[in-house]
């Protein structure tokens, strides 16, 4: 027995529903994920999260997100390096970055900027500053 095509679309959209975008979140504070992951739930946001920039760049090219969100300071591979290795991946650099750091100045918000990051927030970020680069890449 076959499937009629526009039952398929139809699964399809329905499952697009459920969802608004995917996002990888790399941080090595948990909580901080956890808790963005939690009050995103209502936007139909799925977040990933990676601890670290490596599992977080491998998490990239297996799960391709929607949008990318990195800390900066992080232990084993800091997300400087993430986003460096974002930047230089075709197949990866046109994800929209977002850093959120207590840790960019200026000079690093430049840099950043300059490898395709998309907006820089400072830590503790509310829920409406993220909100508001999110739309700019999500249908929220």
């Amino acid at each position: 027995m076959s499937i009629p095509a526009d039952a398929v679309m139809i699964e399809g959209a329905a499952e697009k529903a459920k969802s608004t975008g995917r996002v990888l979140w790399v941080d090595d504070d948990p909580n901080l994920a956890a808790g963005f992951a939690r009050r995103l739930k209502r936007y139909n946001i799925q977040i990933m999260h990676a601890f670290d920039g490596m599992q977080g760049y491998w998490m990239a090219l297996n799960q391709k997100p929607d949008v990318i969100v990195t800390d900066l300071k992080m232990p084993k591979w800091p997300g400087n390096d993430l986003v460096e290795c974002l930047s230089l991946n075709r197949e990866l650099a046109g994800i929209p970055t977002i850093v959120v750091s207590g840790h960019a100045g200026a000079a690093e918000k430049k840099r950043l900027e300059a490898m395709g990051v998309v907006a820089v927030l400072e830590k503790p970020v509310g829920l409406e500053d993220l909100l508001v680069e999110l739309r700019k890449f999500l249908s929220l």
